[in-house]
Order: structure tokens, then C-alpha cells, then sequence
């Protein structure tokens, strides 16, 4: 009753069947190879059930590993960072303020740039954790971990240098401000 209203030429219903005999052939299929390395399988992504769930419904529920560096801790430490800023951060208008000038003892100085160093980093980790989750990306995830340590390491040593041989953050921020340019100030080319 009904016609079909595509209708093939009998010469390209040949053309595709002869691409199917060649498709299931199997001397075609073993001469396919793919790239693959084993040293390479830890940076592919892990297989993953959908919506990461493992398991049945009535599956015990595994608990987390107690870590006093993660989870509700986390948390905690962040939240006693950002309230130890405070002050310190305050320290600095202060001093201008009352003592007219900027210069604060080097200990506080190094005590804010360490604060906002953590607070950076409990914040960059915040975001590889939301959207680098471990069970999706696996080696990527830690990896990422791992290079915002060195980061952190490496923000340390500039922090050391910045407090040994110039006059720490806060003086670092005076100058900035002040700086119209920089062809007027030659003091200022040192820090940039």
C-alpha cells in the first residue's frame, strides 16, 4: 500500500553492499590498529558508572577516610584563615593612618603574604575539587593537586625573597600605588 519514496538505483545499492561486505571482512578489521601503550593507561580517564553511582540500593554505605587535611577540616582551616586576614590586613591602614607610615614590623608583613598565599590556594583547591572531581578524571585530578603545590612552594620562595631583600608586601603595594609610570621611579622597575 505504501511506496517508499527515497528510492535507490541498483547500481549504488551494489556500490553499497560491496562496502559492507568489504566493512565485515575480517583481514580489514585485523589490519586496524590503535595506539596503545601501557605506561600510558594511568592518564586516560577511569570508566565510570552513570552518575558515578557504584553499587546497588542496598549496598552498604562506605564512609571516607578520616583526614585532618580534607573534607569537613577543610573547611575549618579556610574559614580561620579568612578570620586571621582580617587583622592583619587591617595592620597596614593603621599604621598609616596613625603613625604616618607604611612600614609595618617584617613579621606581620610575612604573616599577610602567607595568609593570602593559603587563602588563594584553600580557594584554587576548592575549584579543582568542585571540577576535576577524582572519580571522573582520576590522575588528572591529583596531578592538578600536585602542580598547585609546587605553585604554593614556589609562592613561598618569592615570598621569602620579597621579605629578605626588598621591604615586603606592603611596600611592594605602597609603590605600585604610587607609581605614575614607569620611566619616573627606577625603584619600582626592581619589583616588577
Amino acid at each position: 500500500m505504501f511506496r517508499s519514496i527515497i528510492t535507490f538505483k541498483p547500481q549504488l545499492q551494489r556500490v553499497a553492499l560491496q562496502n559492507r561486505l568489504l566493512v565485515n571482512n575480517t583481514s580489514i578489521q585485523c589490519s586496524k590498529r590503535y595506539l596503545s601503550m601501557k605506561f600510558l593507561d594511568k592518564y586516560r580517564f577511569p570508566k565510570q558508572n552513570p552518575g558515578g553511582v557504584e553499587g546497588s540500593l542496598n549496598d552498604e554505605l562506605k564512609k571516607p577516610e578520616l583526614n585532618f587535611f580534607e573534607g569537613g577540616f577543610h573547611w575549618g582551616y579556610e574559614k580561620l584563615i579568612t578570620l586571621a586576614m582580617i587583622p592583619t590586613s587591617l595592620l597596614p591602614f593603621y599604621s598609616y593612618m596613625y603613625l604616618g607610615n607604611l612600614s609595618i614590623s617584617p613579621i606581620w608583613d610575612s604573616l599577610l603574604s602567607i595568609l593570602l598565599l593559603m587563602h588563594a590556594s584553600y580557594g584554587y583547591k576548592s575549584c579543582i575539587i568542585d571540577y576535576i572531581p577524582q572519580r571522573k578524571f582520576g590522575y588528572w585530578h591529583k596531578f592538578c593537586k600536585r602542580l598547585l603545590q609546587v605553585g604554593g612552594i614556589i609562592a613561598l620562595y618569592g615570598i621569602y625573597v620579597m621579605e629578605t631583600e626588598n621591604n615586603g608586601m606592603t611596600d611592594l603595594v605602597r609603590r605600585l600605588w604610587r607609581a605614575k609610570s614607569s620611566s619616573d621611579d627606577d625603584d619600582v622597575k626592581n619589583y616588577i
